[in-house]
């Protein structure tokens, strides 16, 4: 379990006030079609959602998909998270506009909602300068490589709501297919990166610490190999701190991370890497 999210899960059973070290993360998430990023992100916005209800903290989740994933209607909510939580029950559904987004952060109802923006013509700059306005809250944008193109520095917005978020305590969820898509500018930004199986042969040089997501997407990729999973999805994936620098070596077939201090982390196959 990743060190920090189980600090949160530990607050949230105890009934603690949280601390600076449960703030919220921004999450890169990054795998080739069908390694089940989408189930991923759906089932961590399920168990940080789950843990706000245990503190009794607000905690709503904003999902654009101008594309009307299907993984983003309710059915496909509760198939995702039911992976793990067979019993869950969708506390709240609606489908909202860009304009609607301050309305519905400000809301004193449905505070364990889950809100779809689908506006088909709607800019994703537009999405993140209303998404800049909610505090506590989940926000989730899919195929982000597709949206933000370009020179990054047209999409101003999209870059505040990642340097924001701690002070907003939003998780922001970003979803890209490829790593080549990732404007090495924003590595700085994530606290947190899921690495999912890739189809990428190389590598860029630009991503830090190059090594350490070779070495998770060798274990992601043999991970999915051995094990046999619901509708033969890759679901196996790993959490990593990007802005860590870690090196590893193999010990009897595991492999151990060491990072600057000399302190020491055993990768199990079946186990979210404890970076």
């Amino acid at each position: 379990m990743d060190y920090h999210l189980y600090k949160r899960i530990q607050e949230a059973l105890s009934n603690s006030p949280p601390n600076a070290e449960q703030q919220a993360f921004n999450w890169l998430v990054v795998g080739a079609q069908k390694t089940a990023k989408t189930t991923t992100v759906l089932q961590l916005a399920y168990i940080i959602q789950a843990m706000a209800m245990q503190m009794k903290l607000i905690k709503k989740v904003l999902i654009y998909d101008p594309m009307f994933h299907e993984s983003f209607e309710p059915a496909g909510i509760r198939k995702a998270i039911g992976f793990i939580n067979p019993n869950f029950v969708l506390p709240n559904y609606k489908v909202i506009t860009v304009d609607e987004i301050q309305s519905y952060g400000a809301s004193k109802e449905d505070y364990y909602c889950w809100a779809v923006v689908r506006d088909r013509g709607s800019r994703v700059q537009d999405f993140c300068q209303e998404a800049l306005t909610l505090k506590n809250a989940i926000t989730i944008l899919d195929d982000v490589g597709s949206r933000i193109t370009g020179n990054v520095r047209n999409f101003p917005q999209y870059i505040d709501l990642l340097a924001y978020n701690r002070i907003n305590c939003n998780d922001v969820f970003l979803i890209y297919h490829q790593y080549k898509y990732v404007p090495p500018s924003f590595w700085q930004y994530f606290q947190r990166a899921i690495v999912k199986q890739s189809n990428e042969q190389k590598f860029s040089d630009d991503i830090y610490p190059r090594d350490l997501y070779i070495q998770a997407q060798k274990e992601v990729t043999l991970e999915n190999k051995e094990r046999i999973f619901p509708n033969k999805m890759n679901l196996a994936y790993r959490i990593l701190l990007p802005n860590e620098n870690l090196s590893f070596k193999e010990d009897n077939g595991y492999f151990i991370a060491t990072d600057e201090s000399g302190n020491e982390y055993l990768l199990l196959q079946d186990q979210i890497i404890d970076l």
